[in-house]
């Protein structure tokens, strides 16, 4: 199998396009084949007639719904004609096998004669579970039960692409090989908001101003106060170059003011004058 990327591995014949004995043109579409990024489609590069099929996809495609169907009556996947893309085996597929199998034909007369059914009793209802007694643990139902697919707790093993397998592969590579760092740093949402008033006022300096007799006077420095009520009052402790800060910086330097109110602090952007408040 020629490579169809710079990346590819190997592939997995999806689907042939051409039929074995069909003549087959340089630049024909031959056949679509998986890769380790997309499906792609490969190329005749030569004319010619196609002999024989030697390579084909062996895994069966399978939906969920069509694989529990399947496995509850106990059918071969392989007797299903997919329709679903890339040779998938829908649900409705899986229907079409079961009523076109012989014993879903034959079901209707394995039925016996019974009496009418105004001559039947209703069962009589089951009992009501007792209630559990104080502190006793719930009822909990077994997480798997073997021979009954569907069970709480089951799984079903679905299909993966190369696309998929791919990314796996990187993913636990990359976590497994290269070494991690994690570290825990407790900030509040009041130093995000700090951080977000400063870092608005460096990218829209024309709202980092303050009147005076003249006019608006655009300022050089962005500080951030931040109100404090306490009992004597209000105090407003002042956070310098904001927007130069990280947000831990700024919870270490906003911490002090925090131990003053017990955390209600309320945030106000001012440069000797009051011009923002958030």
């Amino acid at each position: 199998m020629p490579a169809l990327s710079p990346t590819m591995v190997d592939g997995k014949y999806v689907k042939w396009l051409k039929k074995e004995g069909e003549e087959v043109a340089v630049g024909d579409a031959l056949c679509e084949i998986e890769t380790d990024k997309a499906v792609v489609t490969m190329e005749s590069n030569d004319d010619g007639v196609l002999a024989k099929i030697m390579g084909t996809g062996n895994r069966l495609r399978l939906s969920p719904a069509a694989r529990h169907i399947l496995d509850t009556h106990g059918m071969d996947p392989r007797l299903a004609t997919p329709t679903g893309p890339r040779g998938l085996i829908t649900k409705e597929d899986a229907l079409n096998l079961l009523k076109g199998s012989p014993a879903a034909r034959a079901a209707p007369a394995a039925v016996p004669a019974g009496p009418a059914p105004s001559a039947l009793a209703p069962p009589p209802p089951p009992p009501p579970p007792p209630p559990p007694a104080p502190g006793s643990r719930p009822n909990v139902p077994p997480l798997s039960i073997p021979g009954k697919p569907g069970s709480p707790g089951t799984f079903t093993d679905l299909p993966a692409s190369n696309i998929r397998r791919i990314i796996a592969q990187r993913l636990t590579q990359s976590k497994t090989t290269i070494p991690h760092a994690y570290a825990t740093v407790k900030v509040s949402v009041n130093d995000f908001v700090i951080k977000a008033a400063a870092v608005t006022l460096k990218e829209m300096p024309e709202v980092n101003v303050t009147w005076s007799g003249d006019g608006p006077r655009a300022l050089d420095s962005i500080h951030i106060s931040i109100a404090v009520a306490t009992e004597k009052g209000l105090i407003t402790p002042i956070i310098r170059d904001a927007a130069d800060k990280g947000v831990q910086e700024i919870s270490a330097t906003a911490k002090p003011a925090r131990r003053w109110d017990g955390g209600g602090v309320v945030v106000v952007v001012e440069e000797c004058y009051c011009r923002l408040t958030v």
